[in-house]
């Protein structure tokens, strides 16, 4: 155990792509066209990441298909999390730069990836508040994605059971700026930048009781 959180401890300094190369002992299992594992930095128990296996400079690179198997294995991944911990909420933004990467003098990366949040506290009220107008609700993710795809830049959020609200943003969003909203729903707004709070025992705690849940699941 001891050797593989230091080793998850290094995933934070990495340079590469780490959602191209997932680390194994955070890895929970795998679809067509991507994969669900235990996200560092977690937010609350349950914390989890769904991954494209292809690394995109965003989801309009891959056609509607692809995007739709995408949506509906994280929209499956996110409703066994509601299942269990209450509820889920589901956040996606669209080749945006918001992690501050940048001001640490590496390029952001793009892939593609939801950030699941089980916990029922969490809802789309201060982003619709950011946004204003500024939004429209779907019923389904894969409906949202195909949207936003259309967009350019966006913030997807909602429910595991929707609606899945997609918000286009006027210009640049703070750094964290998705984690920094929830995280002030949670109460743990230290825990906001993942780089900043990466809790990599946590995040290999999640990941043992995420595999435990995927198997009930299967």
């Amino acid at each position: 155990m001891a050797g593989i959180s230091a080793e998850l401890k290094q995933e934070v300094a990495r340079q590469d792509c780490f959602l191209c190369r997932p680390n194994a002992a955070l890895l929970v299992n795998v679809g067509l066209v991507g994969y669900l594992m235990a996200g560092l930095g977690p937010l609350a128990g349950g914390y989890a990441v769904v991954a494209t296996h292809q690394h995109l400079r965003g989801l309009a690179e891959v056609d509607a298909e692809a995007r739709r198997q995408y949506a509906e294995f994280a929209q499956r991944a996110a409703l066994m999390l509601a299942k269990k911990y209450g509820g889920c909420f589901v956040v996606e933004h669209g080749n945006m730069a918001v992690c501050g990467i940048a001001e640490e003098g590496r390029e952001h990366c793009f892939h593609p990836h939801f950030l699941l949040i089980p916990d029922a506290r969490c809802n789309t009220d201060a982003f619709l508040d950011y946004f204003g107008e500024d939004q429209r609700p779907f019923s389904t993710l894969a409906e949202a994605i195909n949207f936003g795809v259309e967009q350019g830049q966006y913030v997807l959020v909602g429910k595991a059971t929707g609606p899945f609200y997609v918000c286009i943003p006027k210009g640049e969003l703070p750094r964290q700026f998705a984690r920094a909203l929830i995280a002030d729903q949670l109460g743990v707004e230290e825990l906001a930048s993942w780089r900043d709070s990466p809790n990599p025992e946590w995040a290999l705690s999640n990941a043992f009781e995420l595999r435990k849940l995927a198997v009930q699941h299967e």
